[in-house]
């Protein structure tokens, strides 16, 4: 391969690497879009029955809270399982985290069962995944992007000694002439 099809192939090899990050980019993009229209247009609701808990000093997390997408809960009874009657809603807070709170200084209620929904969105999920490992790829690659020019130089100063070489081998410098340098 001669000179001019070693820097061709470079700048061709660069090209699609640039082609080819400017194609990921217009993809995720395009996944964050769909994402967008379909986490405002769907997404799933579940209902939960008499889970069990507590309503004192300590915050207590909804069972559901931790799955992906956990959004809008709305409770739709607190039981208090030792004086079976209903907690009114003045003694609570739950937060859009799922965080169940009492706001009775004075009452705490140790057993009690909560009836709620909750929306979840899958999608978000994973285009937020996307985006985070893509970003931490091109991070990764940044990062060793002075190695890789490093070696192309490298490369690319071995294959000119190479040329000058066979050059020098052809021209027959070095004493006889008849492309043998004598030595």
């Amino acid at each position: 391969m001669g000179r001019a099809g070693l820097i061709t192939s470079l700048v061709v090899g660069i090209a699609a690497l640039i082609i080819g990050v400017i194609v990921a980019f217009v993809i995720i993009e395009n996944v964050a879009t769909v994402e967008e229209s379909l986490a405002t247009s769907s997404g799933f609701t579940g209902t939960v029955i008499n889970e069990s808990g507590w309503l004192n000093s300590t915050p207590y997390y909804l069972g559901t809270a931790d799955i992906v997408g956990f959004t809008n809960p709305t409770v739709i009874t607190v039981y208090n399982q030792t004086e079976n009657s209903n907690v009114e809603s003045a003694n609570w807070t739950l937060s859009d985290a799922g965080v169940f709170l009492n706001t009775s200084a004075s009452t705490g209620f140790d057993s009690i069962t909560i009836s709620y929904t909750y929306d979840y969105k899958i999608t978000s999920y994973t285009t937020e995944g996307m985006r985070a490992n893509f970003t931490t790829g091109i991070k990764n690659v940044s990062d060793k992007l002075p190695v890789i020019l490093l070696i192309a130089a490298v490369v690319i100063v071995l294959t000119m000694l190479a040329l000058l070489w066979a050059q020098y081998k052809g021209m027959g410098i070095g004493g006889s002439g008849s492309g043998d340098p004598g030595l």
